[in-house]
């Protein structure tokens, strides 16, 4: 059976260093997902050109339908006066034409959030485990004599596979990094071959010791800052998206009932009933796709 003595004094103490860079991030996670929270912080909203398609449409209702002849019949339906300003009030807040005009700058801000700085490391780490792990394999399968390369294969890489973006590639190149380093130090006969091979190959000394900093600078990410006005904008974000939504339901309900009071004509003017690029007419219910609503102004009466 061959035994590697893979874990040197220094590697032992990598790996404490390791764990307790392990805790830290995971502190540092924690408060940064905190802030998120407390915030609401998500992607800056966007408005899709449906979106800006819908909003045209619920204004054309909500205009639409003040003219005496559609407004008797909508109040024989329950559409009461408060129901009106209701409506116009949540179109008013869902398509944010009264958002200062600062939150539109800060959309195209270059502002550190959580993870960025974390993501950058861990995609370098992910670069260098794609790139190792299978030349290593490689080495040793031509560094090492044929009848004992699939046993020295197995030995070398034994609890050890790649693993996908994320904090796991820290803990597979912080074990690849101490087997490597105990090449040096093994009586295996190959041992010394296939380190200096890989030496040979780019992974010397110094290569090892900066992607060991990487992992250190990966435990000491510090949690961003996200200043006040950011916040602000953020919020107001997260209630225009709200109101968005539940303009939607509220014209999906009374489209509903309107559709069984008024003519389809009167639906076309109301903006409840859109056409296809085929001029084939179409219940609008508010959650028109980006393809099936397309080209639907040009052709609503």
């Amino acid at each position: 059976m061959i035994d590697f003595e893979w874990r040197s004094s220094d590697g032992r103490q990598h790996e404490e260093d390791f764990m307790a860079s392990t805790k830290r991030r995971r502190t540092n996670t924690q408060e940064i997902q905190a802030i998120e929270r407390e915030v609401e912080l998500e992607e800056p909203l966007t408005l899709r050109p449906a979106d800006f398609r819908f909003l045209d449409r619920a204004l054309r209702l909500l205009t639409t339908i003040q003219q005496p002849g559609y407004m008797r019949l909508a109040r024989q339906e329950g559409y009461t006066a408060e129901e009106h300003k209701l409506g116009l009030e949540l179109w008013k807040r869902a398509s944010g034409i009264d958002r200062p005009l600062d939150h539109l700058f800060l959309r195209t801000a270059s502002v550190v959030l959580s993870g960025s700085v974390e993501q950058q490391l861990l995609q370098e780490l992910d670069a260098f485990e794609n790139k190792w792990f299978s030349r290593t394999r490689a080495i040793i399968r031509r560094a090492v004599p044929v009848e004992r390369r699939d046993a020295f294969e197995s030995a070398f890489f034994a609890d050890l596979k790649q693993q996908p973006l994320g904090p796991k590639v820290v803990g597979s190149v912080t074990a690849f990094l101490a087997r490597v380093e105990g090449l040096e130090k093994s009586e295996q006969a190959e041992a010394g071959a296939v380190r200096n091979m890989l030496r040979a190959r780019g992974l010397g000394d110094a290569k090892i010791a900066n992607v060991r900093k990487l992992i250190d600078d990966l435990g000491s990410v510090e949690p961003p800052v996200v200043p006040g006005d950011v916040q602000a904008a953020r919020r107001a974000d997260a209630e225009q998206r709200s109101a968005l939504d539940d303009l939607k339901a509220w014209y999906r309900d009374w489209g509903t009932t309107f559709r069984t009071v008024f003519s389809h004509r009167d639906l076309v003017r109301l903006g409840l009933i859109t056409f296809d690029r085929a001029g084939v007419t179409e219940e609008d219910d508010g959650e028109a796709t980006e393809t099936a609503a397309a080209g639907t102004d040009d052709n609503d009466d």
